[in-house]
C-alpha cells in the first residue's frame, strides 16, 4: 500500500467519524392530527408560541401557559403532549400553525416570544425568533379572525 492509499483510507475513516457526530434534524412532520383536539381548553395563563428556523424551514411550538420555565429542549422537541390542562404541539408549517390557532378559545392571550439575532450569532445557531413578515401577517390575521389576543415583541 502506497502513501496515497494510506492517506485516502485515513481521510475516509476521518469522514466516517465526523459524519457520526452530526445529529439529524428532528422530524417535525410527524404530527398525528387525529389525536389533536378540535378545540383547546381555556387557559388562565393563556398560551405561548415559539418559532425558530431549522434547516431552512420554520418550526412553531404552541404550549399552554404555565408558572414554570420551559427548557429549550422541551420547547424544540417533536414530542406532542396533551395532558390534563397542558398542551405542547410542534409543527413545521404556517398552515399547521394557523390550524392550531383556529383551535384556541376566543379571547385567550397568546404570547409569541422571539428576538432577532441575525448577524449576531453564528449561522446555523438555533434560537427563538420571528419568521418573515408574510408569515407574521398570516399568523396575526388568523389570531384576529379567531379572537385570540396575540402579543409579540415585534410589530408585524
Amino acid at each position: 500500500m502506497n502513501n496515497l492509499d494510506k492517506i485516502f483510507i485515513a481521510n475516509m475513516v476521518l469522514l466516517l467519524l465526523l459524519s457520526a457526530c452530526v445529529t439529524a434534524s428532528p422530524d417535525y412532520a410527524a404530527l398525528d392530527w387525529n389525536n389533536i383536539p378540535d378545540s383547546f381548553p381555556d387557559s388562565q395563563k393563556g398560551y405561548e408560541l415559539y418559532s425558530w428556523e431549522s434547516d431552512g424551514e420554520w418550526i412553531f411550538t404552541l404550549t399552554t401557559g404555565t408558572n414554570r420555565s420551559k427548557s429549550f429542549e422541551e420547547i424544540t422537541s417533536t414530542e406532542t403532549k396533551l395532558e390534563d390542562e397542558y398542551i405542547k404541539i410542534t409543527v413545521n408549517s404556517t398552515d399547521d400553525l394557523v390550524t392550531l390557532i383556529e383551535r384556541l378559545p376566543a379571547g385567550v392571550d397568546l404570547l409569541w416570544s422571539g428576538i432577532n439575532l441575525s448577524g449576531e450569532v453564528e449561522e446555523g445557531t438555533m434560537y427563538f425568533t420571528y419568521p418573515p413578515d408574510e408569515v407574521m401577517d398570516r399568523v396575526v390575521e388568523a389570531a384576529v379572525e379567531q379572537g385570540v389576543q396575540l402579543h409579540t415583541l415585534q410589530t408585524p
